[in-house]
């Protein structure tokens, strides 16, 4: 199996609509399991569990606030990250409440398929 795009490690989300999830996670192979965090900390995870595939990311986070989020992302490219590095990029959706999503761009890391 693999090669895997490696996220593992402390990083956050930045999201369009003013959130910013702090995730710290664990990544055996392609599973991915995490503790997050937004809100400053006072929102936490009660589970995080997610995949790579390729250049593909995707966590679900169950928050203690009652929600559960689903954040779906792919490794890109810019001026400052040239292949084979780059940033996640991508959406997250309220799984509960559908209407309620946003895109989001990762902060704090390099990432690469290795």
């Amino acid at each position: 199996m693999g090669p895997f795009l490696q996220v593992g490690g402390r990083w956050e989300m930045v999201q369009r609509n003013g959130f910013r999830v702090l995730v710290d996670i664990a990544q055996d192979q392609d599973r991915l399991s995490a503790f997050a965090s937004h809100s400053n900390g006072s929102v936490q995870s009660l589970t995080a569990v997610g995949s790579v595939r390729g250049p593909n990311f995707e966590i679900v986070i169950t928050w203690n606030n009652g929600t559960k989020g689903k954040y779906t992302g792919i490794l890109s490219h810019g001026p400052f990250t040239p292949p084979p590095i780059g940033f996640l990029k991508g959406d997250t959706v309220d799984l509960d409440h559908p209407g309620s999503k946003s895109t989001w761009e990762s902060e704090g890391r390099v990432f690469q398929v290795a």
